[in-house]
């Protein structure tokens, strides 16, 4: 099924333009409408949540509903000037015009998590910023993109977008439940890219699946993949896989998201981990 709705999330004191660019460049090729929908709590769950001294400082809901409308009309005009800017046509969301790339802006008022996976099931893919674990809106908007929507999420880093996200593709292939998500989700973007590779590390459990097994099943598909070695098995597998895209100047990596468990990659380190830290191009990630 071809990827046509692709969701731009974002919020107060959040800058999607990133984003919305390198939607607008994926769009380019798939022909989708992008979304961008402006996720904030009500002002009565934040009230709920802050310290009574904030409340005895003159925090008050009324205050609150009024910073958020700020922020609703803020974001309102950045994306009007973005859509200017990029010729992008806009039209409300319940106007669909298939065959086109076009974008729409909606606001859903209530907790981050759940209004993000209300929009993200009924996306074909969700674009998201880099984690910053700080960051309450940003951590949140990880967790539900990536837990519990079942969609594909891409992780945007800093920066300007690529001029063509799609021209490389890089598939980190371990044989893991989570990147054959990865994969299957991915399958319209690895039709549309120009050229696929697959980075696969040293195999630790046999029941896996090899990467040849997976360059054939592309292949049945019309997709030629180029498989790539693993320089040094002694290497931790972050790192020589951001090398190896930087090498093959990859636009685009595709990737299972924890294949261990969060908690363990959080304090000990990981695959996962490290690409969300380190990774300077986007990457697509599946649980």
């Amino acid at each position: 099924m071809p990827m046509r709705c692709l969701l731009v999330p974002t919020g107060p004191d959040t800058d999607p333009r990133p984003r919305l660019d390198l939607a607008q460049r994926l769009s380019d090729r798939l022909t989708a409408h992008i979304a961008l929908a402006f996720l904030s709590p009500p002002a009565e769950d934040v009230l709920a949540a802050i310290p009574e001294v904030a409340i005895a400082a003159g925090v008050t809901r009324e205050r609150l509903e009024l910073e958020t409308r700020e922020a609703i009309e803020a974001s309102r005009i950045a994306f009007d000037a973005w859509c200017t800017g990029a010729d992008v046509v806009e039209r409300p969301a319940e106007q669909v015009r298939p065959g086109t790339t076009d974008a729409s802006f909606t606001v859903r008022l209530g907790p981050v998590d759940a209004m993000l996976v209300q929009a993200g099931r009924l996306s074909d893919l969700i674009l998201i910023d880099r984690p910053n674990w700080s960051d309450p809106f940003a951590a949140a908007a990880f967790d539900a993109a990536v837990f519990a929507t079942g969609r594909p999420t891409v992780v945007v880093p800093p920066g300007p977008a690529s001029t063509d996200p799609l021209r490389k593709v890089l598939i980190a292939w371990n044989g893991s439940l989570e990147g054959t998500r990865a994969v299957a989700l991915a399958m319209p973007l690895l039709r549309a890219a120009g050229a696929v590779a697959i980075f696969s590390a040293p195999r630790r459990d046999e029941n896996r699946t090899a990467a040849s097994d997976l360059a054939a099943y592309l292949a049945r598909h019309g997709i030629a993949a180029e498989i790539l070695g693993f320089p040094d098995p002694t290497r931790a597998v972050g790192p020589v896989l951001l090398e190896t895209a930087d090498a093959i100047e990859a636009s685009l990596i595709v990737m299972g998201a924890y294949t261990h468990s969060r908690v363990r990659q959080f304090f000990l380190g990981g695959v996962t981990h490290h690409i969300l830290n380190h990774a300077a191009l986007p990457v697509l990630m599946a649980h």
